[in-house]
């Protein structure tokens, strides 16, 4: 999939978490890195989210910076062992920004979108990240 700036990356069932949890993860699954660097902010039931959209409140999950690699991978066939842009597994610890959420609303079924800034903290409508899935991970 690729993560799009104000887009659905996942629907997460936040009435499926046991109220007792002791880490909840955010985990892009075999994301390849972007060419030029970027954050991706991670909301909760915000469809639209945007570089203006607040970071104040209950309903942001948190921030991934991703660093680029500068160039683009080289072709097929080259010999050359493309290892920076090799798909990985990338987490991020949103426990504490999960827990204030459940206080404060109800569980359901609710969508999780992304804004995507470029290093000035401007909205970039496509980063060119590139995963297969994200995934709420709760333990």
């Amino acid at each position: 999939m690729r993560l799009t700036s104000g887009a659905v990356v996942a629907e997460l069932r936040l009435d499926e978490i046991a109220p007792d949890f002791e880490r909840a993860e955010l985990r892009l699954v075999k994301l390849v890195p972007p060419v030029a660097s970027c954050e991706l902010r991670f909301f909760l039931g915000d469809e639209r989210p945007s570089a203006r959209t607040p970071i104040t409140g209950d309903a942001f999950l948190g921030s991934l910076f991703l660093y680029g690699v500068g160039v683009p991978p080289p072709a097929a066939g080259t010999g050359i062992e493309p290892s920076q842009w090799s798909a990985r597994d990338v987490g991020l610890n949103v426990t504490a920004r999960l827990l204030l959420y459940l206080r404060t609303r109800r569980p359901r079924a609710i969508p999780l979108s992304a804004a995507c800034l470029d290093e000035r903290g401007a909205d970039i409508a496509d980063p060119g990240v590139e995963c297969a899935s994200v995934e709420l991970v709760v333990s």
